[in-house]
């Protein structure tokens, strides 16, 4: 899996808007420390263009995850608390889906359907990691990355201990049914 520069950068300016304007700072509490934070700001605090942090933080509003305000003392702030967020509605807001149930009939070759449409073990492993992964994703939030690395490492762990046994309980045929 591949990271995008608009993804990662995507994430960096929503941690950006949570610890400057406070949002969720404390224990489960839902505060506003400064206001909304200027694209500007957070441009500068990211090392990128405003235009590109304008273009980022669109995409971001349309999926909720943002507000924006007009004005002198304008900028951006959360939609929601930072533990309502999960890394993956931020990426499914700045990007494409890993695996699509027609990602099968993009690889077939010259033929009308895949030659190994009947019994696949490529299609088993794309199915299972991409629901390893969009667990995961969803598991791990905002406030989570907010806490820094040890925060951030201590939930993954834990959300993939708990899939790991999940997925060990289950039908590896159940799986294989579902793409």
């Amino acid at each position: 899996m591949k990271i995008s520069s608009q993804e990662e950068y995507g994430l960096r300016c929503l941690l950006q808007i949570a610890r400057v304007s406070g949002r969720g700072a404390g224990a489960g509490e839902e505060r506003w420390e400064r206001g909304p934070v200027p694209i500007s700001e957070i441009a500068v605090r990211e090392g990128l263009s405003v235009e590109y942090v304008g273009k980022i933080l669109m995409k971001l509003r349309k999926a909720g995850l943002v507000e924006s305000t007009r004005g002198k003392a304008g900028g951006y702030l959360l939609s929601l608390s930072p533990s309502s967020i999960s890394l993956r509605r931020v990426l499914d807001a700045l990007s494409d889906p890993m695996y699509e149930p027609d990602y099968c009939r993009r690889f077939r070759g010259t033929e009308e359907a895949c030659v190994h449409q009947a019994d696949c073990g490529i299609r088993s492993v794309w199915v299972m990691v991409n629901r390893f992964l969009a667990e995961t994703l969803e598991r791990v939030s905002l406030a989570d990355l907010v806490r820094g690395e040890a925060g951030a490492a201590a939930r993954l762990l834990e959300s993939m201990r708990e899939q790991v046994d999940r997925m060990a309980r289950e039908d590896p045929e159940a799986l294989a049914s579902s793409s």
